[in-house]
């Protein structure tokens, strides 16, 4: 594990980190899905804000980590390029988060349009992010 991480690429994996918390704030923007996601959570606009700056703390630490567990992941594969990185993403993305959140948002009773949303940026992250960081490497 050590080893893993004399390889992490601290300044790619700060960049991507910060281009995959743009592509959450857009996500979950009015201009996408802010307001079926809000409806299907039935948050008002008032409880989203509440705590904004915990919780954007939270999601950016969340997405650093996220992009530096794919780059080691990239890093033990040698998967290097744009494809290569989208691909292993896809993997990540529909093979580790969508069957993990899936069931526990079934379980939670959370609609279909709640599960597409969520497990939709979640999947689409870590290919945005694996792709990056391949495209680096």
């Amino acid at each position: 594990m050590i080893h893993i991480l004399h390889h992490l690429n601290y300044v790619p994996v700060l960049i991507v980190t910060v281009i995959g918390f743009v592509f959450g704030g857009l996500w979950y923007s009015k201009l996408l899905f802010c307001n079926a996601w809000r409806a299907e959570t039935k948050l008002t606009e008032e409880q989203c804000k509440a705590g904004s700056f915990k919780k954007m703390l939270v999601a950016f630490l969340a997405t650093f980590v996220l992009s530096a567990v794919i780059d080691s992941f990239l890093v033990l594969r040698g998967t290097e390029g744009l494809l290569g990185g989208a691909k292993m993403g896809l993997l990540i993305g529909v093979g580790i988060v969508a069957v993990t959140q899936g069931p526990a948002a079934l379980f939670e009773g959370r609609t279909c349009k709640y599960r597409a949303i969520v497990i939709g940026h979640n999947v689409l992250l870590c290919v945005l992010v694996a792709a990056l960081l391949g495209a680096y490497r």
